[in-house]
């Protein structure tokens, strides 16, 4: 089954909507198969992208190949995402 890409923004707002909308988005500058300007396209129409990060002549297998530096951005995006997460708890309490 081949999803059209109005199908997988759909799913990804469906997603967005269920995990809060903390998203981070991370791109290969260097990827045959998906052009850096997508990651720009998603960041800007899907809601919540708190972080857009781009690795620098990176693939599409990167997070594999460069798992120091993706783990690196990833620890940090959830940090960002424990922070926000915390604030608005503590903002509903009061």
């Amino acid at each position: 089954m081949e999803i059209e890409g109005l199908e997988i923004v759909r799913l990804e707002l469906k997603y967005c909507e269920r995990c809060g909308g903390l998203w981070m988005r991370t791109w290969g500058t260097d990827d045959v198969y998906f052009p850096v300007k997508w990651s720009h396209w998603l960041a800007e129409n899907i809601p919540g992208t708190r972080r857009r990060v781009e690795f620098k002549d990176a693939r599409i297998f990167f997070p594999e190949e460069r798992w120091q530096e993706f783990d690196k951005e990833l620890r940090e995006h959830w940090l960002l995402v424990e922070e926000q997460v915390s604030q608005k708890e503590l903002a509903t309490a009061h």
